[in-house]
């Protein structure tokens, strides 16, 4: 099925680009989204003096790739608590951060 979208993506079916040349799209398409956590990683690091990156939810192994690229420490919140609180994870920081800063109802 994925294959199937990412043929869609050049507008074609995947009977006419066929298999390998679809996951080649999703290669290009991973090495892409790579590189832009790498720049934002950089970026957010340099810009707040971070050596350090805490990984968590669906793109946690990507996370890591590129805090090891740049040469920095990662922790990965799935193996301090385990995958299905990494998951969730960032909802969860993002909720205790509301009731830090007392935001109001979205």
């Amino acid at each position: 099925m994925a294959l199937r979208r990412l043929a869609r993506c050049v507008c074609a079916d995947l009977e006419e680009i066929g298999e390998g040349v679809a996951m080649a799209i999703a290669g290009q398409a991973c090495q892409r989204q790579k590189e832009i956590l790498v720049q934002a990683i950089a970026r957010q690091a340099e810009d707040h003096g971070l050596k350090k990156v805490v990984a968590a939810g669906t793109g946690e192994v990507l996370i890591a790739e590129a805090a090891a690229f740049l040469g920095m420490e990662c922790e990965r919140i799935s193996e301090r608590y385990g995958a299905g609180i990494s998951d969730v994870f960032p909802a969860y920081a993002v909720a205790r951060l509301g009731e830090t800063a007392k935001i109001s109802k979205i």
